[in-house]
């Protein structure tokens, strides 16, 4: 016999029940979620967060400090009249040794209109200005920038007054294998009208060295402070990559990091040990509960994403999964060839031996072609005999083709049906692209032709598209009645088997010539 709860019952067993659970739940969430997650982890991550926006907002105000004490050398009458005609000695003791010993920028140096060095100074001393030909390369960016800038009317329309800045470019270089901070600055005078064709320049480097780590340490108030061509992975510092214009990191900044929220739990660590013990065991039962729970949602979820993007029958990507990664490829600024494939003569195995040869004939033409694509690849099935194939890695014709006759000659190798031995060929349409010549509608379109083009010219071969190609399919296309009236009858794949030694013979000069 059952015992039945009243509803008073039931309530009081709920309330039994979950009352506790809620309770502990509140104050599991109040003190461990409150003190570990506000407390320590966004504590922590806040103090690097500010402490390397910090840093950066003023390695960038270095930068404009560092360009605003050139300006006052570079934009003035005097370095004008001096450096043409090349006054070494005013250039010296105005342009280099009192710039240095002002602003205590290791390396200065004059550039002519054709970007050679003509003065060089270094801690303080003219030496001689060759002695920087292994860095002009590594400043070329900087000046070719500033070159550009100058040559659209920025300088001309500083000296009218038409912007609140002098035109320069900045940016992290390495010197001798040292990380620097670089301005440069044409040399002009206010008052005339700039020579734009044969600008001179000033550029000043200032480099990170330990001096620097320290000055930039006390200014942000980290400490340890320290510029390093790697990282050190060391999990109690902080790290800051110095990243220049072209997307290259110069140097990194590292720093020891600050943990507020660590200090924070170190402090309240009884009051978390007191709530965690009270709430561990009711805690651990719920999470079991909701673990399973989890682990079967997740399991269902991730499920019903793969039988999404997923083919039924072979497990390979479907038409919907390729078309995605296809836009993408397209999308990016690399190139990508596109293989379209088509089984030749598997409609007549499917109706000799039946539908389940015919599946299996699929999975196994599946898992041949799944061995032939790079890492980077991507094997999809598009329905029926239909195959697709794309392939980042392919950039040239000749790399396709290579491709495209393993393809045919993996697929033509007989395969074992339920005992029966059936043969089959493949006909490849190719289309590649470089750098967003094409969209996804557009290669797809394209590989079709080729394949059409393909299956026209014999089938069991490959063909890349030309926009020659549209004229012919249409062409071939209009004569499709007549060509299938004399098509092979449904059991000729079974009878069609090689001699010795010609396995891939039809394949090889089909390939040859597609090409």
């Amino acid at each position: 016999m059952g015992i039945a709860l009243s509803p008073a019952g039931g309530r009081h067993a709920a309330a039994v029940i979950v009352i506790p659970v809620i309770v502990a739940l509140l104050a599991m969430a109040a003190t461990v979620g409150g003190f570990l997650y506000w407390s320590t982890s966004n504590s922590d991550a806040r103090a690097v967060q500010r402490q390397t926006a910090l840093i950066d907002h003023t390695l960038r105000s270095y930068f404009a400090l560092q360009a605003e004490n050139q300006e006052s050398w570079a934009l003035w009458s005097d370095a004008v009249d001096h450096t043409r005609p090349f006054d070494a000695e005013w250039v010296d003791e105005n342009l280099g040794a009192e710039f240095y010993e002002s602003f205590g920028y290791e390396q200065t140096v004059v550039l002519d209109g054709g970007d050679r060095p003509i003065y060089l100074m270094r801690n303080g001393r003219s030496v001689d200005p060759t002695l920087l030909a292994p860095d002009l390369q590594a400043l070329a960016p900087l000046l070719s920038r500033l070159r550009a800038d100058i040559a659209t009317g920025a300088l001309r329309a500083y000296l009218a007054g038409g912007r609140s800045n002098a035109p320069y470019a900045a940016d992290y270089v390495q010197i001798a294998g040292t990380p620097a901070m670089v301005t440069v600055m044409p040399i002009a005078d206010p008052s005339r009208e700039p020579d734009e064709a044969r600008q001179y320049l000033h550029v000043a480097i200032d480099f990170l060295d330990e001096d620097y780590a320290s000055y930039l340490g006390e200014a942000s108030l980290v400490e340890d402070a320290a510029f390093r061509l790697t990282t050190t992975e060391n999990p109690e510092k902080a790290t800051l990559p110095l990243i220049n214009t072209g997307g290259r990191i110069i140097a990194f900044l590292e720093w020891r990091q600050d943990w507020p929220g660590r200090r924070l739990l170190a402090e309240t660590v009884p009051a978390l040990a007191i709530a965690m013990a009270l709430a561990t065991v009711l805690f651990a039962l719920l999470v079991e509960r909701l673990y399973r729970y989890s682990m079967a949602l997740e399991a269902g979820r991730a499920r019903a994403e793969h039988e999404a993007n997923h083919d039924a029958l072979t497990g390979l990507p479907n038409r919907a999964c390729f078309e995605r990664r296809l836009g993408e490829a397209t999308a990016a600024d690399a190139p990508v060839a596109l293989f379209a494939l088509d089984l030749d003569r598997f409609k007549q195995v499917n109706d000799t031996l039946g539908h389940p040869a015919g599946d299996e004939l699929i999975r196994m033409v599946g898992a041949r072609l799944a061995g032939l694509i790079s890492s980077s690849g991507l094997l999809a099935r598009m329905g029926g005999d239909e195959f697709s194939i794309l392939e980042p890695a392919i950039a040239q014709s000749e790399e396709a083709f290579a491709l495209a006759a393993r393809i045919v000659e993996a697929v033509g190798k007989p395969f074992d049906l339920f005992g029966n031995e059936a043969r089959i060929g493949v006909s490849v349409g190719i289309a590649l692209s470089a750098r967003r010549q094409a969209g996804p509608a557009e290669m797809a379109r394209r590989a079709d032709i080729a394949l059409y083009e393909a299956k026209g010219n014999g089938r069991n071969c490959a063909m890349i598209y030309e926009p020659g190609m549209e004229a012919a399919v249409n062409r071939r296309r209009s004569a499709e009645p007549e060509l299938r009236e004399n098509q092979p009858g449904p059991r000729d794949v079974l009878k069609e088997l090689p001699r010795p030694g010609s396995t891939f013979g039809n394949q090889s000069a089909s390939l040859a010539k597609a090409q």
